[in-house]
């Protein structure tokens, strides 16, 4: 019975990990600062509680010591869903820099029950071992069963739990079933008098603890939420718009009264590639979001054909249901990654668009000069790319626009830069939507770049949209 209980341990203490990416994404994103926070503080919760399960089995090796761990990391596993909310605004406002926050939270959610169950296999060992000549064997075998149930948890959680389950659920089942645990401790040494008092104990906590508090997604009403294998996924009407986020990443706005209306204005930005090659006939999308652009082309140049990428199936559900976007003969929507998507492709398009970079993560194949090589391959000739991410033209926050402007221009050695906005406020160093089309020859003449500047100017007054 002890094997299965250090099994289950190290299977729920994997799964908590793996969640706890998830309910850190509303608030910090899935940045490597989240996950650097995560598996440090994880790592350094177990060592605390290897040395505390060693020397606290040598001084009390019984098992309702063990039993009474288990059961207090399952209470502490189950009040995360209650505080995480408070806890990671608080560190929101309190926390300097992007890397503070991350690593604050995960300490004050997940350290003291990881350090709890990291107690577990040291103290079994000690209940185990009934020969000093065999302890070697003892802890080689239990040690490896946990890890053997961090490898399910692990796999488990994050293929399958997440996306059918949700965070929460997966948090409040953990809790229970640690204190399922202490349970089967207390039954496979002391019989079940002990293992009443444990039941009793757990349902009351688990009832009293009541339902979990939900994750805020901002102003307006929630109209569908979903946690999908890479999201926490909304979406919200508000003051007559629509909205789509990932997290708490704003991705796509979607007019009430219009449906092909963005509230955001990069959307409007992509028609500029026409300037470049008036002659696009078809155009690839890799990142489909709310699908503003896409569906915009669609409905605007009828001899346009449209295929659009999207890695989460969940996000192309909801560009179908929510927002609206077609499809038809003209409008293919693919669900694969982006790059895997130009790897297996056959054919090539007069205009790839790369709109795949968020806010808070940033899909860092999909910005080396190996894939963007791999889109010239996939562009005809007099073809445009144009990509859009977030970063500020100058100061310390374009760094990362800086580094994917040089990459680009490594691959189209003719880059043209529209930062949206920046006409209205003038603050060069300030984060906001930056679209860069790229060709491999020079296009523009002279009435054409008179045109495009008039076409940008008009945009950047927020007067008309393209075209």
């Amino acid at each position: 019975m002890l094997y299965f209980v250090v099994f289950g341990s190290g299977a729920m203490l994997m799964s908590l990990q793996m969640v706890g990416s998830r309910l850190l994404a509303p608030y910090f994103g899935t940045s490597i600062f989240v996950w650097g926070s995560l598996i440090g503080v994880f790592l350094g919760a177990l060592s605390l509680g290897y040395f505390l399960g060693g020397a606290l089995s040598d001084r009390l090796p019984r098992s309702e010591i063990l039993a009474g761990v288990l059961t207090a990391a399952g209470a502490t596993v189950a009040l995360i869903p209650l505080v995480a909310s408070p806890v990671q605004t608080w560190v929101m406002v309190r926390a300097p820099g992007p890397q503070a926050g991350p690593l604050l939270s995960s300490t004050l959610l997940f350290f003291v029950p990881s350090m709890l169950m990291g107690m577990v296999s040291p103290y079994a060992i000690k209940l185990k071992t009934r020969d000093l000549g065999q302890v070697g064997n003892v802890a080689g075998r239990l040690y490896g069963v946990s890890t053997c149930g961090s490898i399910l948890g692990t796999v488990a959680t994050s293929f399958f739990l997440i996306p059918a389950l949700g965070v929460q659920a997966i948090i409040r089942a953990l809790g229970a079933g640690l204190m399922g645990l202490g349970l089967l401790a207390l039954m496979s040494l002391h019989g079940r008098r002990h293992a009443q008092r444990v039941v009793v104990a757990s349902l009351i906590g688990l009832v009293l603890l009541g339902p979990a508090a939900a994750t805020p997604a901002g102003p307006g009403r929630v109209v569908f939420q979903a946690q999908t294998l890479y999201h926490q996924l909304y979406v919200v009407d508000s003051e007559g718009v629509r909205y789509l986020k990932f997290n708490r990443s704003l991705q796509g706005g979607m007019r009430l009264d219009d449906h092909y209306q963005s509230s955001l204005a990069y959307a409007d930005y992509f028609h500029l590639a026409l300037a470049f090659n008036p002659n696009i006939r078809d155009v690839l999308v890799i990142g489909l979001g709310g699908g503003l652009a896409p569906k915009r082309f669609h409905r605007d140049y009828r001899e346009m054909s449209i295929d659009a990428v999207e890695l989460d199936p969940v996000v192309v559900r909801v560009a179908r249901e929510f927002f609206y976007v077609p499809e038809d003969h003209r409008m293919r929507l693919h669900v694969l990654d982006g790059r895997q998507f130009i790897q297996r492709a056959r054919g090539q398009w007069d205009l790839i668009i790369l709109d795949a970079y968020h806010a808070d993560s940033i899909p860092f194949h999909l910005t080396t000069l190996e894939f963007f090589r791999e889109v010239r391959a996939r562009l005809r000739p007099g073809g445009v790319v144009a990509f859009n991410m977030i970063g500020a033209v100058e100061g310390d926050a374009s760094r990362l626009f800086r580094a994917m402007h040089r990459t680009f221009r490594a691959v189209f050695p003719y880059l043209y830069s529209f930062p949206i906005g920046l006409s209205r406020d003038g603050l060069n160093g300030s984060i906001r939507n930056i679209i860069v089309f790229g060709t491999l020859s020079e296009t523009l003449e002279g009435g054409d770049r008179e045109v495009l500047m008039g076409r940008v100017r008009l945009l950047a007054a927020g007067r008309v949209s393209v075209p």
